[in-house]
């Protein structure tokens, strides 16, 4: 199995089952961080995991870590950019 469909299939896993248990989305998004499938974090299944990971949780709505700041706070920060 390739890393991109091993990660994938871990993710939609750990989704599913923490939407059946009820779990709040940083539960979730904590599980899927502590079930990372490779030895090392560095290469390319690293690489491959962050990059699914982020299309993956920004998809279903799952908190990313460093998004410390709200919605609201980023979209006022846009605007001003954009003046």
């Amino acid at each position: 199995m390739k890393p991109a469909e091993r990660v994938s299939k871990i993710m939609y896993q750990l989704l599913i089952a923490g939407r059946n248990d009820g779990l709040a989305p940083p539960r979730i998004a904590k599980n899927i961080d502590e079930a990372y499938p490779f030895d090392a974090r560095q290469g390319y299944s690293y690489r491959v995991w962050l990059s699914i990971r982020k299309q993956f949780f920004a998809t279903h709505g799952l908190p990313r870590k460093g998004d410390y700041r709200n919605a609201q706070a980023r979209t006022t920060d846009l605007l001003s950019f954009l003046k």
